[in-house]
């Protein structure tokens, strides 16, 4: 092979080294993603459980179940009947819940979970929006009774979802024409 065509060769193996290299880093990427999408899933089931278990209560990963998930939440709290409720609530616990409330706003306004800065959020497509569901089942366990989830998530759909447009007033339209009434 000529050396003109050697170094050809080489030289274009050097220029498509990058794109190689970007398109293995992408798929790491979405793999990344992924694996933490299931993670989330699975433990937003594993709420839903220890809630038919605990609560004989049906969460069923919807807008609606938030209240139910608050009620019980708020009512165990408050009540003092849970053992963590003396020194704050498990790791566990917090996990349980942020990854349901979560998978809530993922299914519903398709939020992916992302790490940024050593913790976990949502990210919303088309928004710089970004929920902080940990923080937010912290705040509630911390103060129950002051701390409505329901009213928390209801203001992350009103900060994501678009709102829909004003229609513009119909026009009257007039029955009468211009033209002339002929015979």
């Amino acid at each position: 092979m000529p050396v003109f065509t050697t170094l050809l060769l080489i030289f274009v193996a050097l220029a498509l080294l990058p794109l190689t290299l970007r398109s293995r880093e992408a798929k790491r990427e979405k793999r990344r993603a992924s694996q933490l999408e299931d993670k989330f899933r699975l433990a937003a089931m594993a709420c839903e459980v220890a809630f038919r278990d605990s609560f004989n209560v049906e969460l069923d990963h919807t807008r609606q179940s938030i209240a139910i998930l608050d009620s019980k939440v708020t009512s165990e709290w408050l009540q003092g009947t849970n053992s963590e409720s003396q020194s704050g609530a498990s790791k566990e616990s917090v996990f349980l819940l942020a990854a349901y409330i979560g998978d809530v706003l993922a299914r519903d306004l398709n939020a992916e979970w992302r790490r940024k800065n050593e913790q976990y959020i949502l990210m919303f497509p088309s928004t710089t929006f970004e929920a902080l569901p940990f923080e937010l089942v912290q705040k509630k366990l911390v103060s129950p009774a002051h701390v409505d989830l329901t009213v928390e998530v209801n203001a992350i759909y009103e900060a994501v979802s678009p709102s829909p447009k004003p229609q513009p007033p119909e026009v009257p339209t007039s029955s009468f024409s211009d033209e002339p009434i002929s015979p």
